[in-house]
């Protein structure tokens, strides 16, 4: 082979790198910019047409009330599933919120309700919103609505914890306190 072909497949092999390096950056640099669009923002959280919703003097504690002490677990998983599914009454529940977390399906806020007179000191509702766009923080004081998907006693020690998860949750209101 002579030196002419030699340095002729040479200039087409780096031709055909440089068009293949080419097609790879502008593929990657697409893709790069469509990660860097923002979002769409999440839909609103609000019960449906046909949801069943709890009555407005109902408290949280008092859902949570209804499986304190029931010692068989086939009728607290009754009176537990009777809850799942329904909404928190229209004005919602409110709380001091004690820990803000980010779950894969949205951010929970936690709010802990301090109980006299139960097998423990208190017990939690977790609220799990798509997007924190109220800016709640530790401390303050919010009220939340949503789908109750969870009621359930937590096998703890030394005492059991009651929690009521709101899923899909919204942000009706939000008190900052001074920090």
């Amino acid at each position: 082979m002579g030196k002419a072909v030699v340095i002729g497949m040479g200039v087409v092999a780096v031709g055909l790198f440089a068009g293949v390096g080419v097609l790879a950056f502008v593929k990657s640099k697409d893709k790069f910019a469509e990660a860097l669009k923002p979002a769409p923002p999440p839909p609103p959280v609000e019960p449906p047409a046909d949801a069943r919703i709890l009555e407005d003097d109902v408290e949280p504690g008092m859902v949570v009330g209804s499986i304190v002490g029931v010692r068989r677990e086939a009728d607290r998983r009754a009176i537990e599933a009777s809850y799942v599914g329904t909404w928190t009454p229209n004005r919602g529940w409110e709380g001091e919120v004690v820990d803000v977390t980010d779950e894969r399906s949205g951010v929970a806020l936690r709010l802990f309700y301090a109980q006299g007179g139960m097998l423990s000191s208190g017990f939690y509702v977790i609220a799990v919103v798509p997007a924190n766009d109220q800016g709640v923080q530790k401390g303050d004081v919010a009220t939340v609505q949503g789908r109750i998907s969870k009621l359930e006693m937590l096998e703890t020690q030394p005492l059991p914890t009651f929690r009521v998860v709101l899923d899909p949750a919204r942000v009706l209101r939000n008190r900052t306190r001074s920090r």
